[in-house]
């Protein structure tokens, strides 16, 4: 996928020359393809359903099929963040939704999203991806100002969420011993 969005390019679809659709199709069906091995041989795993997922927005694949592969992400993976932050693009208005579709998903799972989840920044995420709309657009300014307060509201609150439980990784994981209290370099316990 990767490659084909590096031939492809980054910019609205209208600019994109007839040569690099012709190379962008045929390397986002290889990566299906090899995507659909993956699903076949990590059928439980979330991975290759949040794979899928970005194909399927890549592709302005039905919303039928989309609300399906996110059916089986979710249910491998309910807090799936990459998922998340997938189909929130999906809600954009560049793609297929709307900015009430992008908000309104951004704050229903920031507000369903247990403490500590990096979830509780969609609605910041979301703001951003209006932000560069309007500004991709050229839509007059004064609105975009009207707004900041509320965007660094909801910034705030999405951080105290997150802070809200340390995140500490489960017994005999490898980075559990570094969230533990050691001695600064040098110092012995019981040493004076």
């Amino acid at each position: 996928m990767a490659r084909a969005w590096e031939v492809r390019g980054g910019d609205w679809a209208a600019t994109v020359r007839p040569e690099q659709w012709a190379e962008f199709n045929p390397l986002l069906h290889l990566a299906g393809q090899a995507n659909d091995l993956a699903l076949r041989l990590a059928p439980e795993g979330p991975t290759p359903w949040a794979n899928r997922l970005r194909l399927m927005i890549n592709q302005s694949a039905p919303r039928e099929d989309v609300e399906e592969t996110w059916r089986q992400l979710t249910r491998r993976d309910p807090w799936h963040r990459e998922g998340h932050v997938l189909k929130l693009t999906y809600h954009c208005r560049k793609w297929s939704g709307s900015h009430e579709a992008l908000f309104g998903f951004a704050r229903s799972v920031a507000a369903a999203a247990p403490a500590g989840s990096p979830l509780h920044v969609l609605p910041v995420r979301a703001a951003s991806e209006w932000a560069l709309w309007e500004q991709e657009r050229g839509s007059p300014g004064p609105h975009r100002r009207r707004d900041r307060p509320a965007v660094a509201a909801g910034f705030g609150h999405a951080v105290r969420r997150q802070r809200a439980v340390p995140v500490v990784p489960p017994a005999g994981h490898p980075a559990r011993r570094l969230t533990q209290r050691r001695e600064p370099l040098g110092v012995r316990a019981g040493a004076h």
